[in-house]
């Protein structure tokens, strides 16, 4: 009996029965006047399911109900981006929604901005441990919790690798910026760039004399131009000639800088295998802890503590 059943069932899938919204179907006749075969749930659906509610990826909605867009199968949920980067795997009335703390632990909200603690019903960074392992702790300073979200303090920005290149010692609005020529003074786009003049949260020259006068105006640099406060190199092959390129992997040309592209870029610079600057920033190749007790000058000079982006 249970056989015949199962046969009889199965002969009616697959020559149809005019099934309604949400039952199983196997091709577009299936299912009753007005609607269609979903064939990646294989069930009927109107048709403004697979016209306005597909793809759905960006947040799990992926069936139309009542005039609008709606979760209903929590696996559209755990697939959707909604859940990869924002902890929102749970199905809660109709959307995804964040239930649970390892939803946020396991989202990529986390690893960025520090996002990993459940709070009401929303993924948040609710303390500095959130913030400490981000990248951008490691990156930007934003090492400290405020508010449900990683900002920069003073202590924070003087730890990076943007005060050493950039200036961004000091914070301003929960973010590190060159805010005084102080923050200026001790990088190397000032003692070797002549860039020493703090102006809008960068250390900019303050006249194309400036360029002209810094130590990366020869032909090993080639930094002499001036635009909009910044000494400037005007070419690719000119970076490509550059001592830049040939020792510290910033072959490629972008807005006047000679900049890596790439970890890669990095790794494969003298810089990385003597300093220990063997991962990209901004552009620019930096050091971290590790790249600095492995780096040939911790062997054979003891530079091997980390500090702001740089061996020493």
């Amino acid at each position: 009996m249970k056989i015949k059943v199962l046969r009889f069932l199965t002969l009616a899938l697959l020559t149809g029965c005019h099934r309604g919204i949400g039952e199983k179907c196997a091709k577009p006749d299936d299912c009753a006047s007005g609607l269609t075969c979903d064939l990646t749930h294989y069930q009927c659906e109107p048709p403004e399911t697979l016209q306005k509610c597909r793809p759905c990826a960006a947040n799990g909605q992926c069936f139309w109900r009542a005039d609008a867009c709606v979760s209903l199968a929590v696996e559209d949920c755990r697939q959707s981006n909604v859940c990869r980067d924002q902890g929102g795997c749970t199905l809660m009335g109709g959307k995804c929604g964040v239930a649970a703390a390892e939803d946020c632990l396991r989202s990529s909200a986390c690893g960025e901005s520090g996002a990993c603690s459940l709070q009401g019903a929303k993924c948040v960074a609710a303390s500095n441990q959130d913030c400490t392992k981000t990248r951008g702790c490691i990156t930007a300073g934003l090492c400290s919790a405020k508010d449900g979200a990683c900002i920069a303090t003073d202590a924070d920005c003087e730890k990076t690798a943007g005060c050493w290149y950039r200036g961004h010692c000091s914070a301003s609005n929960g973010k590190c910026a060159a805010n005084k020529d102080a923050d200026c003074s001790q990088t190397e786009l000032c003692t070797e760039g002549n860039q020493c003049v703090a102006r809008n949260g960068e250390c900019t020259a303050a006249s194309p004399v400036d360029c002209l006068k810094s130590a990366w105006c020869s032909p090993l640099h080639a930094y002499c131009g001036f635009r909009n406060g910044k000494c400037v190199t005007p070419s690719e092959e000119l970076c490509r000639a550059s001592v830049f390129c040939q020792n510290g992997g910033r072959c490629s040309f972008s807005d006047g800088e000679c900049v890596a592209t790439s970890d890669e870029d990095c790794r494969n610079s003298l810089w990385c295998r003597a300093g220990g600057k063997c991962h990209l920033y901004e552009g620019h190749c930096v050091a971290n802890e590790i790249d600095c007790l492995k780096s040939s000058g911790c062997y054979d000079w003891k530079f091997c503590a980390w500090k702001r982006g740089r061996c020493r």
